[in-house]
């Protein structure tokens, strides 16, 4: 809805020659650590990597040390003993074998933290037929209207069997509504003005506007039916 309605966003895409299909989440934050994690607190000093520099700028706040490694280092890294912990979605513990490595997995109420883009060039979509142009536009609003949520659910419950089933898992749970809360009052406005920060280096013309729009469609989608497989995880995991 934003990049079809922010003069900002549907800019930029016209300056990248890009036709949007869906923006794609990949998943909420969890922690894996070799001790449980249960508060802001336990954050500060604890060795790991995270992705995106809003994120890893929220975490190094929290006193995070904060590693540049690759996710395809991860695994050596914790072996080695370089970091204790990592920062991923739900596939980063089963599909990066950490799993076997760190028992504990803990969700800190960050939520969504990164997306994937989908598109098509632009030049590509408008010299289709218009009778293609609809099949795709078809299949774009079905994808983003539920299709696409239940697809990742089914792949992300998938992982979630693995890490029932994995001896090496000790725990997967979520935060106290209490210690999340705690830590956004922590935060306080800090993480959206470094957002704004990496908008503005990023070419975003009017980064408080986009920001205030995105937040105003948000707010019209929470209350959404959406059920989501990490924490439906973390209920399976609470009743082993």
């Amino acid at each position: 809805d934003l990049h079809q309605t922010n003069p900002d966003a549907i800019a930029n895409m016209e300056k990248n020659n890009l036709h949007l299909i869906s923006y794609w989440p990949s998943g909420r934050l969890l922690f894996g650590s070799k001790e449980p994690l249960e508060q802001v607190e336990d954050l500060d000093g604890l060795q790991g990597r995270a992705n995106g520099p809003v994120l890893q700028y929220t975490l190094q706040n929290a006193g995070y040390a904060m590693n540049a490694i690759t996710a395809s280092e991860t695994y050596e890294a914790v072996e080695r003993g370089v970091i204790k912990s990592v920062a991923g979605a739900i596939d980063f513990p089963v599909n990066m074998s950490l799993m076997e490595l760190l028992p504990y997995w803990s969700d800190a109420g960050i939520g969504q933290y990164a997306v994937f883009g989908m598109w098509f060039s632009k030049d590509v979509y408008d010299s289709l037929p218009t009778d293609l142009q609809a099949v795709i536009d078809e299949v774009a609003v079905e994808l983003n209207n539920g299709a696409g949520v239940e697809a990742f659910n089914q792949g992300a419950q998938s992982q979630c069997q693995q890490m029932l089933d994995a001896p090496t898992v000790e725990d997967l749970t979520a935060w106290d509504d209490s210690a999340v809360q705690a830590w956004v009052d922590d935060i306080g406005g800090a993480s959206e003005e470094k957002w704004l920060e990496v908008a503005t280096e990023f070419g975003i013309a009017d980064p408080e506007s986009y920001l205030a729009d995105y937040k105003a469609l948000y707010a019209q989608s929470a209350d959404a039916d959406y059920s989501d497989a990490t924490i439906a995880s973390i209920d399976q995991f609470a009743s082993r």
